[in-house]
C-alpha cells in the first residue's frame, strides 16, 4: 500500500491489511513524503515509488533472471 504524506497516511487500509495478514499474504505500507493521492507517477515521486515497489517484489518473488 502506498499513500502520500499529504493524503492521511495509513488511515484507509487498516482493515484490508488485517485481512491480508489473516490470509497469510505479504503486504507492506509505504508513505511517499509530500505526495498527494495518486501522484506516484509524477517525476518527482517516481524514483521512491519504483525503489519501494522493486524491493517489495524482490522480497515476495525473489530474484528474476
Amino acid at each position: 500500500m502506498f499513500d502520500g504524506g499529504n493524503d492521511k497516511p495509513g488511515e484507509r487500509y487498516g482493515a484490508f491489511r488485517e485481512k491480508l495478514n489473516q490470509l497469510g499474504l505479504k503486504n507492506d505500507f509505504q508513505m511517499v513524503p509530500d505526495a498527494k493521492h495518486g501522484e506516484w507517477g509524477k517525476l518527482q515521486y517516481r524514483p521512491k515509488f519504483v525503489a519501494v515497489m522493486d524491493e517489495f517484489l524482490r522480497d515476495v518473488l525473489g530474484e528474476v533472471e
